[in-house]
């Protein structure tokens, strides 16, 4: 029997606000695209994010993108609460990351290969 026991960090590089639709876009130093292929991840929800949402404060769309500038490489669109938006420097952890995510681990488009640590 298989656990996922896989986690992703992963730096925010930048945050910024749609000017022509109502949404902001957060790219991520990772790439769905080269290191997560055929996994569907999951935000580990920080407690201030739990907290913002919570509140009842304004949900806005995020786009969160990956390194490789290709329009396909998406982590994930969801909505998040505007009070908790993340900033740049702050990281960010995604988990059921499958096993077969570590073999695919590729490089493209100038993204380096995900470092990988094993913990016991």
């Amino acid at each position: 029997y298989f656990v996922a026991a896989i986690l992703l960090a992963s730096r925010v590089t930048g945050v910024r606000a749609m000017p022509e639709r109502p949404m902001y876009i957060v790219n991520l130093d990772a790439s769905k695209e080269c290191h997560l292929k055929w996994t569907a991840p999951n935000f580990v929800i920080s407690a201030e994010v739990k907290a913002a949402q919570a509140s009842g404060g304004e949900q806005v769309p995020v786009m969160f993108g990956g390194a490789a500038c290709f329009e396909m490489d998406v982590f994930k669109a969801t909505y998040w609460p505007l009070q908790a938006m993340p900033k740049i420097g702050d990281i960010l952890y995604f988990d059921s990351i499958n096993s077969y995510s570590l073999s695919w681990n590729t490089s493209f488009n100038g993204v380096p290969l995900a470092q990988l640590k094993y913990v016991k």
